[in-house]
């Protein structure tokens, strides 16, 4: 993923982030919903 040792905080900020946006759009394109 591109991440040396010692920056597992950095990978996992940008996991959350990615999830975060995935779950938005998710959301808006099957439930309608808007955040």
């Amino acid at each position: 993923m591109g991440y040396g040792p010692g920056h597992v905080g950095e990978m996992l900020d940008y996991y959350r982030r990615t999830t975060h946006r995935a779950r938005a759009v998710t959301e808006r394109l099957f439930y309608g919903y808007e955040s």
